[in-house]
């Protein structure tokens, strides 16, 4: 950067001697002459550091980076205005300030749009500053664990590259008057002053501004750090469009909502201008996201490197070992990819200390999602889906017993067999590609395919022995005249890989060009005049190599053929440059052809929907099959004609049930069907109406009843039911003695009690239910008394006709035996009569021994 900045607080520099004189403390702003890890970074920079005189037990480490035309001492002076310096002596923290100056001693810029200070330990500002904290850590025995950064306008600049390219160093930063991290390489291949950034005009979806982020480290797995911006809504040397960029790349990077927590109106101290604060917190409750804009502040706000909100912020006023703010970071680095024709595998990084991951899928992008498997203890899955069946994944974690927010979404955006991934070095940003509706879609950066070695985006699959790749270049952007799009045969992954290319490009017609060496150059000719849509083939026969073009892809012309030798299992796919690594170009293929891969379209749309309300909450869909068909998506409507919503992806069979519904409302559905190119059009649609909602039925109250010992109970339940048409109902008992019954259809319930449960009272509870769905019912409950038993007597005893009569009182209702014994041990039955009425008369017939005994027992 070759632009200074206009900061009037750089007259803070020169006061910094007066007020240091003035100052009775030992400790001072020193630099450090000693080797802190200078070589293999720029020697235009230079380490200062500032110790407290109460030094805290393994001290925190706090960098403050310096605006363009600054110095080290210039923002220490602005450091001790804002109360930093006040806050450090209070604390115990180490500040490091770096400084970056040009050969003739004049400050200059940080450099934030280099590939080497862009690059993790590139050799680049970045890195010394790294460097810088490495020296503190060893030299003072400081805290690696809590190290953060904060800076201005340049420094701002430098703040959220480190958090950006240095996330396991830096637990958080604050910077005044900066821009996103990446920003500053954007159409800037000098690397000096960047117009479009500094102008706001550089404008990203959240998810590219999180991609250039991620895309620094690959494969980082740990905590991102917090972050806080300040910027005035006036500026005019950094537009503050780029503190709304900023705040895109962050929520993305921390997978936050894009509307933040709390937003309030804030006044600050004695300045004049309100400040609008927005934070945004983690399912914790942390403020892991803090944005203050200054209305009608300039560059440079009122605020700069102001303790009161800085300070709290990093934790700087808290003491331990740890970062004082406990992370709710959700899992990152989760990944799709089709491993079959019907499997997704899924991986993603290990959380700190995480006991379980919950892995979730939804139909649609954003949700709503589903969980698909809980309590995983590995850091992968494979789902299994329908043939051409695209979900939507995310993971959280569960820490300490808390639920982490979710990942970033995932979804396998290519189908089996494909993959994708950046080749050589591409910048900053980094490409994507998806497959929908027989077309590819992709985004790539690189500098060429071209030279000794290529930067490019890649969509392959792996193919042995002889081959051949057809495609439509159907567009391709105008990022750059060279800009390529086309079909490539490759023999490795490696970014100087033999290999053969024809393809498109904006400005100069169809290229064929291919590398017939490993680190070889790279041999091309074009055909000037000729633009997308165009056709591309590319043939390998043993070591023979063809390239064709065409504009209709009936008929070819030759582009280009080269001999030489190249491995039998080689990478053959669709290739994508944009010429220039600070920016992406978009282009989509169709018609393509591959090994393991044939063009195809999507299946027809199905028929014969019809849609039959089954109840007051439940709709049956059935249709016919589609040709081709590998599934089908359900969509709903509360509107005639639409929209409509999916509310089920990928479903195998040609029926549905639609369940949970209102009732007595109108639903109108359409089905598509599925196939790997695509998604047909929508059916015919078919509605219903759900039916009046059931209804319990109800039971006819029942008195509590007293019936004697043997006595047979009786009642008929009777239940009404007032839904039409009328249901089944079904009678049963809940509770009851065991030897109650109930007929189910009737409600006839019966119950003779024993003689045991004599003097008892039994509780009752009858139910009855309907066959609606859901199936409803109700319940009644009541008592039975059953009286004590009266004890039977023996009267009218007398001889007739040579025979013994005997007469039995009692209760009626049990049953009666009559008992004989000789010796008052023995006893035998000799009479047996179920519920008689009484009294009854009994007379004895058998022949009886010279003394005989009587007894007479009741039962059951």
């Amino acid at each position: 950067m070759n632009k200074k900045l206009p900061i009037a607080r750089c007259l803070l520099g020169a006061c910094f001697g007066l007020f240091m004189a003035a100052s009775a403390k030992a400790a001072s702003l020193q630099v450090v002459t000693n080797d802190w890890g200078t070589n293999g970074v720029p020697s235009t920079v230079s380490m200062y550091i500032y110790v407290p005189d109460k030094l805290a037990t393994s001290p925190p480490i706090l960098v403050v980076a310096h605006y363009c035309g600054g110095t080290a001492g210039g923002v220490f002076g602005e450091a001790y205005g804002g109360g930093i310096v006040a806050a450090c002596d209070k604390y115990g923290f180490i500040m490091v300030f770096p400084q970056a100056a040009n050969p003739d001693g004049s400050g200059r810029c940080w450099d934030a749009g280099s590939t080497s200070s862009l690059t993790r330990n590139g050799g680049g500002d970045s890195q010394a500053i790294v460097n810088m904290v490495n020296y503190t850590v060893n030299t003072y025995h400081a805290n690696r664990s809590r190290v953060y950064v904060t800076g201005t306008s340049s420094g701002a600049m430098m703040t959220e590259l480190l958090l950006a390219l240095y996330p396991d160093v830096f637990k958080a930063g604050a910077e005044f008057s900066g821009v996103p991290a990446g920003c500053w390489a954007v159409n800037n291949p000098g690397g000096g002053w960047s117009g479009p950034c500094a102008g706001g005009q550089v404008s990203y979806p959240a998810p590219q501004w999180g991609n250039i982020v991620r895309g620094m480290y690959q494969g980082y797995s740990g905590p991102r750090p917090r972050v806080q911006l300040w910027h005035g809504t006036a500026d005019t040397t950094i537009s503050y469009n780029d503190q709304t960029e900023a705040i895109k790349q962050w929520t993305d990077v921390l997978n936050l909502s894009t509307n933040p927590t709390t937003t309030a109106t804030v006044k600050i101290g004695s300045v004049t201008n309100q400040w609008i604060h927005q934070t945004w917190q983690d399912s914790c409750g942390n403020a892991v996201l803090d944005a203050w804009s200054e209305l009608n502040g300039g560059h440079g706000t009122d605020a700069n490197l102001n303790a009161q909100y800085v300070i709290p912020f990093l934790g700087l006023d808290k003491t331990g070992s740890a970062d004082p703010v406990n992370s709710c970071a959700a899992p990152n680095g989760l990944a799709a990819t089709a491993i079959s024709s019907n499997q997704v595998s899924l991986a993603w990084n290990t959380s700190s200390n995480a006991a379980s991951y919950t892995l979730k899928r939804a139909a649609m992008t954003g949700g709503p999602y589903s969980i698909l498997a809980s309590n995983i203890i590995a850091t992968n899955y494979a789902d299994t889906v329908a043939v051409g069946m695209r979900y939507y994944y995310v993971v959280s974690a569960r820490v300490s017993g808390v639920e982490t927010p979710n990942s970033r979404e995932a979804s396998a955006n290519l189908l089996y067999p494909w993959l994708t991934a950046d080749i050589g070095s591409v910048g900053i940003m980094v490409g994507n590609a998806s497959y929908n509706s027989g077309v590819f879609t992709a985004m790539g950066a690189g500098a060429d395919i071209q030279s000794t070695a290529d930067g490019f985006r890649y969509v392959y699959v792996p193919a042995t022995g002889n081959c051949t790749i057809i495609a439509r270049v159907a567009s391709v952007q105008n990022v750059n005249a060279w800009s390529k799009a086309g079909v490539m045969i490759r023999e490795s992954l490696n970014a100087n890989a033999a290999n053969a290319f024809v393809g498109l490009t904006p400005g100069n017609g169809t290229t064929w060009q291919y590398r017939s060496s490993t680190g070889g150059g790279t041999t091309y000719n074009n055909t000037a005049g000729l633009n997308a849509p165009y056709w591309v083939k590319l043939v390998r026969s043993a070591n023979m190599f063809t390239g064709y073009r065409s504009a209709d892809g009936i008929t070819w012309t030759l582009q280009g053929t080269a001999t030489f030798t190249m491995g039998s299992t080689v990478y053959i796919g669709l290739a994508l440059t944009s010429h220039d690594t600070a920016n992406l170009v978009p282009a989509s293929f169709d018609n393509v052809t591959a090994p393991g891969w044939t063009a195809s379209a999507p299946p027809s749309a199905p028929s014969n929907l019809t849609a039959t309300a089954m109840s007051g909450s439940q709709i049956n869909l059935i249709w016919n099959s589609s040709a081709t068909a590998s599934g089908y998506n359900i969509k709903r409507s509360t509107a005639n004609g639409g929209p409509y919503s999916i509310i089920y992806s990928g479903l195998g069979a040609t029926n549905y049930n639609d369940t949970g519904l209102p009732a007595t409302n109108t639903f109108y559905y359409v089905i598509s069907a599925l196939n790997q190119s695509g998604e047909s059009i929508n059916s015919a649609q078919a509605s219903a109406t759900t039916l009046i909602p059931n209804t319990p039925p109800t039971l006819a109250p029942v008195a509590n009843q007293t019936i004697g010992a043997g006595v047979t109970l009786s009642i008929t339940n009777i239940a009404t039911d007032t839904n039409v048409p009328t249901p089944v109902l079904t009678f049963g008992l809940l509770s009851a003695p065991t030897n109650a019954a109930i007929n189910s259809s009737s409600g006839v319930l019966t119950w003779r009690p024993l003689v045991s449960q004599a003097n008892s009272t039994n509780p009752f509870t009858v139910m009855v239910a309907d066959d609606g769905t859901p199936s409803l019912s109700a319940t009644q409950s009541f008592a039975v008394t059953v009286n004590p038993l009266a004890q039977p007597q023996l009267s009218n005893m007398a001889f007739s006709n040579g025979k013994f009569v005997l007469q039995v009182n009692g209760d009626s209702g049990p049953d009666y035996q009559i008992q004989v014994s000789t010796n008052l041990l023995d006893w035998n039955t000799v009479f047996t009569t179920n519920s008689p009425a009484m009294p009854f008369t009994w007379t004895n017939g058998a022949s009886e021994s010279p003394m005989n005994y009587f007894r007479i027992v009741v039962g059951p």
